[in-house]
């Protein structure tokens, strides 16, 4: 078959190309936080479970093909009874999924980090109005967040919202699961959580890093590194 001339005007250029890989991808990393925020609020219909898959491929670093390293295999009834043990208060010990309960040492519920997600979530025009009223630093709700400011390109907001928020508390997530039997059922979603946060953590922060310089060339080159403003 014939192919269409590169100076062909119905012909997309490159820069196109570049930016519908761009928007897919960006859509996709979205979409992967999405599912991440629904598997922590605990919703979890089957369909979540066939889109398992996808979601681990997602998060997959390069170099490590999806076809190579299959998703580990979730089995719905023992991610619930699991889910109930670790976080539901039905186990031994509870574990938090609010950030204000990681940084108190009596654990407790809407801290400081819950009023700054809340004040955030304003800026926004968004509040949290659902069923299940779970506080506005719960990791479901800044899973929620996070996939907002992604499709809308709010990168300076998104890296600082990542870092001081999932990004400080996840990690020690991982930690108590590690330490119960129920955990390990859990874990690789909790992994495929940490890529997910991490990856998006360092987009936004090269996306920041991107239009500053963008912007250091708009104003030129004459002035003094003093003058300039400092990247985020």
């Amino acid at each position: 078959p014939m192919t269409q001339p590169l100076n062909d005007p119905t012909s997309p250029t490159a820069s196109e190309l570049r930016e519908e890989i761009r928007d897919e991808s960006l859509a996709r990393a979205a979409d992967i936080l999405d599912a991440l925020s629904l598997f922590w609020r605990g919703r979890r219909p089957k369909i979540w479970y066939a889109a398992w898959n996808d979601v681990w491929a997602g998060v997959t670093p390069d170099g490590s093909p999806a076809e190579t390293t299959p998703a580990p295999g979730l089995d719905a009834l023992e991610v619930e009874r699991a889910f109930a043990k670790c976080f539901y208060g039905v186990g031994e010990a509870t574990i938090p999924l609010a950030q204000s309960c990681w940084e108190t040492p009596e654990g407790t519920y809407g801290g400081r980090a819950a009023l700054a997600c809340t004040e955030l979530y304003q800026r926004f025009g968004l509040k949290t109005d659902g069923d299940d009223h779970l506080p506005d630093d719960h990791a479901a709700v800044m899973l929620a967040f996070a996939a907002k400011l992604l499709r809308w390109g709010e990168w300076e907001t998104l890296a600082r919202f990542l870092s001081r928020g999932l990004n400080t508390w996840w990690p020690k997530l991982i930690e108590a699961l590690l330490k119960t039997p129920e955990g390990a059922v859990l874990l690789p979603v909790a992994v495929a959580t940490e890529r997910a946060v991490l990856q998006t953590l360092a987009r936004a922060e090269a996306e920041c890093a991107g239009c500053a310089e963008n912007a250091s060339e708009a104003a030129g080159t004459e002035k003094e590194p003093s003058e300039t403003v400092p990247t985020a």
